[in-house]
């Protein structure tokens, strides 16, 4: 009985564990906006907050839309195909790709991820869902 007992948990453990590895590797379909830049140190603030900052749309079927780009050019597709595996947000355009480190997180109830810009002129950008 004892046994029986700690292969249910020992099971439920690493349910939960696959579980939570696989949420890791997902995007909640939605809009997301820009809610935090940190910029680089030769970045002229004037340059990134002079500009309509983007919005990031999450499809399902692994489709996403960012737009509009930034005054500077980063994303220069508006429409990516993209996975998330391993820590990296992998977008593909028909002009470009990008390889962005991504980390998510939970505020509250609020999905948000960092992604880590290779930009001369952003570090990062923090994005939060809209509800």
């Amino acid at each position: 009985m004892k046994m029986k007992n700690c292969t249910t948990g020992l099971l439920i453990a690493c349910l939960c564990l696959l579980s939570s590895c696989r949420n890791r590797d997902t995007v909640r379909p939605g809009n997301y906006q820009i809610s935090g830049i940190t910029k680089t140190p030769l970045a002229d603030f004037k340059i990134i907050y002079d500009c309509v900052l983007p919005v990031f749309e999450f499809r399902k079927g692994g489709t996403l839309c960012v737009f509009p780009d930034f005054n500077f050019g980063y994303f220069k597709d508006s429409l990516f195909t993209y996975k998330l595996k391993g820590g990296y947000l992998h977008l593909n355009g028909q002009h470009i790709k990008h390889k962005i480190v991504c980390e998510p997180y939970t505020i509250g109830n609020k999905h948000c991820y960092e992604l880590f810009l290779d930009s001369e002129l952003i570090i990062k950008i923090f994005i939060t869902k809209n509800d």
